[in-house]
């Protein structure tokens, strides 16, 4: 690239020759000695280029062989033919007084209703979502515990009864530990890669593979299916797995131009490629230790607030639910509660009756019946028949509704 005022066999003076541009590289120059233009004067920009590049770069793709124009200051358009975008944007930089404001990030001051701040939402929440749940996942004391009910080997158990991909879940349950931490980690990178614009792509590549795996196991027996959270979150990963971060706030654009600049002039582009995966990764690890330690010294200084509720099934006017010979032993029936809650009736005895409120204590999920026990098909849940859990994610035992039996009517207490 070659900067040239008033071009010609007399004024001709070459403020700027580069042998060699990286057009991946932008950035301010700073001209060893100031040259002020004054109106009139011939401004001529010629770029050379290897004319096979056209059909890898679609910027190229109309432009003349010679890709070359002369403008007269302060004009602000090249001659017909020239529809490079990069090197009008670089002629921007060259004549501006001061660094652009997005010389680090090209695209960072690009006005708030041009598309490359559209996907900078979608980024925010699902990075944000998947760094905390990673690491909520490994602060869980009972994630790991093979023994737990709550644990990822009793719940990838439960999955692989009904997964299309049993075989393969029951193959992870064998090694519940080493799945268990691939999936919390997992998870942090993903958020983190995605928040910090630190390898997007790939980022959004496992975010993508995470949600998908969920959505085949833990999700898919929820009816109908847009109840399952992890559906959606598969399908939203996929824009970024497109664009990226479209250079909007990005960890790896930065690394890549910092190192460019204090390269040697020897290094190879297999050694900027090394420089930045090792600055990448240490910048996730230390971001992820530093995140985890302000969350574990959160959980320990504050104290766990009393859990919430389900609505009081309302115990002032007794009910009546059913006929004593209506409900067969080891059988349920539905009701309502006084208050309008949905509620099962069991009878697992002759001379014993119970009632639960059909609301699943994870999120408030509508429950069914299912073997002797009850099932949530929004996230999988299951509770026996005396309504404790025996498979998360719900932690707390479903919700007991008091009913007595009188003369031959089963009522609410």
């Amino acid at each position: 690239m070659k900067v040239e005022v008033n071009p010609g066999p007399t004024d001709a003076h070459t403020i700027l020759d580069v042998p060699s541009f990286n057009f991946d590289d932008q950035k301010y120059e700073q001209l060893g000695t100031p040259f002020v233009l004054k109106a009139g004067d011939n401004l001529r920009v010629t770029c050379t280029h290897d004319a096979g590049l056209r059909k890898l770069l679609p910027q190229l793709k109309n432009s003349r062989c010679d890709t070359s124009c002369g403008v007269t200051a302060p004009a602000t358009k090249c001659a017909p033919g020239f529809s490079s975008p990069h090197l009008r944007h670089e002629r921007r930089l060259l004549l501006s007084p001061t660094p652009s404001p997005g010389e680090t990030t090209p695209r960072a001051d690009a006005p708030l209703r041009t598309p490359v701040w559209a996907l900078l939402p979608l980024r925010v929440f699902l990075g944000g979502t998947f760094l905390y749940a990673g690491l909520s996942k490994i602060l869980d004391t009972h994630y790991l515990d093979h023994t737990s009910p709550l644990g990822v080997h009793a719940q990838m158990l439960h999955a692989a009864t009904t997964s299309p991909i049993g075989p393969l879940v029951s193959f992870a349950a064998e090694h519940p530990t080493v799945t268990g931490l691939v999936i919390a980690f997992g998870e942090v990178a993903v958020g983190l890669g995605t928040l910090l614009g630190l390898f997007t792509r790939i980022a959004a590549l496992g975010g993508f593979l995470l949600a998908l795996s969920f959505f085949l196991t833990v999700s898919w027996t929820t009816r109908p299916y847009y109840f399952g959270a992890d559906i959606v979150f598969a399908a939203a990963w996929t824009p970024l797995l497109v664009a990226g971060d479209a250079g909007l706030f990005s960890t790896t654009a930065r690394l890549r131009a910092a190192i460019r600049r204090r390269r040697q002039p020897n290094s190879t582009p297999d050694d900027v490629k090394r420089r930045i995966l090792l600055w990448g990764g240490l910048i996730t690890a230390t971001t992820a230790a530093l995140g985890g330690g302000v969350i574990a010294l959160t959980r320990r200084t504050t104290t766990n607030p009393k859990p919430s509720r389900p609505t009081d099934p309302g115990t002032n006017s007794p009910t009546v639910i059913a006929a004593v010979s209506a409900v067969a032993v080891g059988s349920s029936t539905s009701f309502t509660t006084p208050n309008g809650s949905a509620a099962y009736l069991l009878r697992p005895s002759t001379d014993t009756f119970m009632a639960f409120l059909a609301t699943c204590t994870h999120q408030g999920c509508p429950i069914a019946p299912t073997g002797s026990g009850f099932r949530c098909p929004c996230h999988g849940s299951t509770f026996d028949g005396n309504g404790q859990v025996t498979g998360g994610p719900a932690t707390k035992p479903l919700i007991n509704v008091p009913v007595q039996v009188v003369d031959g009517q089963v009522t609410t207490a």
